[in-house]
């Protein structure tokens, strides 16, 4: 039996390499309670970008050989302020995670390796 990590919607990214890969799904916006609007994403080489993802703003997502970067573009002050964190649903397969002094690492879950980071947010 399988079950559904994920709402209805698609991933707002998903990497694959090999028999490892990772989904993330955006969560309401804490201080908003806004949800993530469900928009398709425009790639252009290694990188995707969703514009207006929240209101006013737009996120995009760079993949290099170690690294998702992650941007968070405002579009235009908000009015209820800046959130304090984005908070994301994850799915693993063949790898596990660990946050060290704010950075997000992957590490392959059979030997160990570490494969990925997500570079820590800068404001």
């Amino acid at each position: 039996m399988e079950s559904n990590f994920f709402d209805e919607k698609a991933p707002i990214m998903k990497v694959e390499d090999q028999d490892r890969s990772t989904q993330l799904q955006l969560e309401l916006l804490e201080h908003t309670g806004e949800s993530p609007a469900n928009i398709e994403g425009k790639v252009e080489g290694e990188t995707i970008t969703y514009k207006e993802v929240y209101s006013n703003i737009d996120l995009k997502y760079t993949v290099g050989s170690d690294r998702i970067k992650e941007d968070i573009i405002y579009t235009e002050k908000p009015e209820e302020g800046f959130p304090s964190r984005f908070s994301y649903k994850m799915n693993l397969e063949g790898l596990k995670v660990k946050e060290e002094a704010g950075t997000i690492y992957l590490y392959d879950s059979k030997t160990n390796e570490r494969l990925y980071y997500f570079e820590a947010l800068y404001v």
